[in-house]
């Protein structure tokens, strides 16, 4: 990773794994789990809290490589259809960050809507169903190609008995499956 400038732009899967890949490098890094920007300009990394496609405010000039995921937040808190998804995402792409050295989309992961947290709640359990989770996945997939974008694909890897229980949430990972989605993105940067 060295003379690499990496930034991880989305919400807080993105952050979770920028976190683990911080402390990594250096464990003693203060890496904060909030919403906020942070910069570790020693090791080169930078998060950017960018939850939705409609809110994007990475560009060519935050990094040499840009990994950028929405999508989570677009099914749920920020939904306007599936139609201003996709327009808003090749926006992003082919817009805003064309000119970036190299964009990695992470493709979004299995979704566990069977677990506790989201199961009692029904807002978490309706938006995230299975149909919606592929047909946003779908568009990240085609949109993010036809960009020149190169998938980070960890769907294999979370689409497991293991996985499904390695989590607190419908979305979230513990740091087992989350160090694997890592080492996966590790071995695409490297």
């Amino acid at each position: 990773l060295k003379d690499k400038k990496i930034a991880f732009c989305g919400d807080s899967l993105l952050r979770n794994l920028a976190e683990m890949l911080a402390k990594r490098l250096d464990p003693s890094l203060a890496f904060s789990k909030s919403w906020g920007d942070q910069s570790f300009p020693l090791i080169g990394l930078n998060t950017y809290w960018t939850p939705s496609v409609f809110f994007q405010q990475c560009s060519s000039k935050h990094g040499s490589t840009i990994i950028i995921s929405e999508t989570v937040w677009d099914m749920g808190a920020y939904f306007r259809g599936v139609d201003a998804y996709e327009k808003s995402l090749r926006k992003v792409l082919n817009v805003d960050l064309k000119g970036t050295e190299r964009v990695i989309w992470f493709k979004l992961h299995k979704l566990h809507r069977e677990r506790p947290l989201c199961r009692e709640d029904p807002k978490c359990y309706e938006t995230n169903t299975p149909k919606k989770e592929e047909k946003f996945r779908e568009i990240g997939v085609r949109v993010a190609r036809e960009s020149g974008a190169e998938i980070f694909d960890t769907y294999g890897v979370t689409n497991t008995t293991f996985s499904a229980l390695d989590g607190p949430d419908a979305v979230h990972y513990f740091n087992t499956t989350t160090g694997v989605e890592l080492d996966i993105l590790l071995n695409m940067i490297c």
